[in-house]
């Protein structure tokens, strides 16, 4: 999705970044390339959770359920690799 909407991203923020409320968003810059930039981050940040999120989820799962391994890996097959960031 980021692949698809990223080459109209620069416009957009070449028209809109500087009206950027900031009780929506304080951290975003409100010049095109500082809040273009910032967008890319966040993307990247969320792209990183997205991935690992399985990962983490199966061991939640087990901690709150209080199973084994043995008992995660019949139900669920075996933990999700946690991929490098």
């Amino acid at each position: 999705m980021v692949a698809e909407i990223q080459p109209e991203m620069q416009r957009h923020f070449e028209r809109w970044a500087a009206e950027m409320h900031p009780k929506l968003n304080m951290e975003a810059p409100r010049n095109p390339i500082g809040a273009y930039n910032y967008w890319l981050a966040r993307t990247e940040r969320a792209h990183n959770v997205f991935n690992r999120r399985p990962h983490v989820f199966w061991g939640m799962v087990q901690d709150h359920f209080g199973l084994s391994d043995a008992q995660m890996l019949d139900y669920f097959g075996p933990r999700p690799e946690l991929p490098e960031i």
